[in-house]
């Protein structure tokens, strides 16, 4: 594959599709990114990349991949079907429908390289010992894990590779039909900057944390690679902090900020480590680093 392979994104429009998209370009990708809506401001950030916008149909997927070496596919409803009047059945088929279409459409085109966009949701609680790796079994059963379950199975039969996304948070976040909610951080910085309380509802659940930004230069390393890399990766920074750890973090010692949590524990999944070496060594953001990046960043509830 060449130096830097032109690369098209689905779902480039949401906070991780706009994250690479934007960062992979400023690496001197040609980025083809396309989204059924891109926000006023997503364009701006992403001025630099060929954008097309409209529902990831078989033409509009053959389309956005023509000429390119590598699809990223994102592209994804993550908002629990009742919250957009779906049935469980038609959010899986919309997910699958979305993902055939684009790999097909690679096919055609002759793309190098498939890579999907999987979740650390394909495990459910009890996964996993203290943390969970490419080989422990998923079992999380929901429309939107299963759709990530068997998405890792299809790319999987066309040799491509499944990248599991954890936690993610970072600048430029806000919430759309296909996301309806900010990440713990987001909320958490927002009730701090707002002199709320920093409300938990699980306290002892440990997360890996990774800083959107990074994942462009992650993903650059991977395509790159002089080999390509199938299967499936745990992509994130191994950070892993609890959510009561990270609410004293974001308030800070001495704060007056109060933290609330729940008096019945809930049953929470185990964070992901990678026991691959593609990205072995790789520079990821420190979790410091990342929330004082964002400490000037205001992040609210309902912003389109």
């Amino acid at each position: 594959m060449s130096e830097r392979p032109s690369i098209a994104i689905t779902g480039a429009g949401g906070f991780v599709g706009s994250h690479l998209a934007e960062g992979l370009a400023r690496l001197g990708h040609r980025v083809v990114a396309t989204d059924r809506h891109f926000s006023t401001a997503t364009r701006a950030r992403l001025q630099t990349c060929r954008i097309v916008e409209g529902p990831l149909t078989t033409s509009l997927a053959r389309e956005v991949v023509s000429g390119c070496d590598v699809l990223v596919h994102g592209a994804a409803l993550t908002t629990a079907p009742q919250d957009l009047g779906l049935s469980d059945t038609a959010h899986l088929k919309h997910n699958l429908d979305m993902l055939l279409d684009a790999i097909d459409a690679a096919e055609r085109a002759s793309v190098g390289q498939i890579v999907f966009l999987s979740s650390s949701g394909v495990f459910a609680p009890g996964d996993g010992d203290q943390t969970t790796t490419e080989t422990t079994p998923d079992t999380a059963g929901e429309p939107y894990a299963l759709a990530k379950r068997i998405g890792e199975i299809v790319t999987q039969a066309h040799h491509g590779l499944s990248l599991r996304l954890g936690p993610i948070y970072g600048p430029n976040e806000t919430v759309r039909r296909s996301r309806t909610s900010l990440s713990l951080v987001c909320r958490l910085i927002a009730a701090a900057q707002a002199r709320q309380s920093l409300v938990l509802e699980t306290p002892a659940r440990r997360r890996d944390w990774t800083y959107a930004p990074d994942l462009a230069r992650a993903l650059a390393q991977l395509v790159c690679s002089p080999h390509t890399v199938r299967g499936v990766l745990h992509c994130g920074s191994g950070q892993i902090v609890s959510d009561l750890e990270l609410a004293h973090m974001i308030a800070g010692p001495g704060a007056a900020t109060a933290i609330g949590v729940p008096t019945t524990p809930e049953p929470t999944k185990a964070p992901m480590v990678s026991i691959r070496h593609e990205l072995a060594g790789f520079a990821w953001t420190s979790l410091e680093a990342g929330l004082a990046a964002l400490g000037t960043q205001s992040f609210a509830e309902g912003a389109r």
